[in-house]
């Protein structure tokens, strides 16, 4: 999985946030999948913010400190998880 910078986290987690609440205005028979792609889609997303930080992905789990690391400058330099990714989605 790559890396994510902060700013790309941010532009990320408020695209999702402006879908998910575009989503749940519909019907809620037909939100279910699609909030469950959205939390995948997230998970994923949090997972390569803390590979940037030279964290595992199971810091996720950790309430404050998590947010913490989302704010928190990553590695410049390459680490154990790569080096820097400069694109603005996870899967490009």
């Amino acid at each position: 999985m790559k890396r994510m910078g902060r700013k790309q986290f941010w532009i990320n987690y408020a695209g999702l946030q402006i879908v998910s609440a575009l989503v749940s205005a519909g019907n809620i028979e037909y939100t279910v999948v699609p909030q469950i792609i959205i939390t995948v889609y997230f998970i994923f997303t949090a997972i390569s913010r803390m590979n940037d930080v030279g964290k595992s992905g199971w810091f996720c789990l950790v309430p404050f400190y998590s947010f913490y690391l989302y704010c928190k400058k990553g590695n410049e330099l390459g680490n154990k998880y790569g080096m820097p990714n400069n694109s603005y989605s996870i899967f490009q």
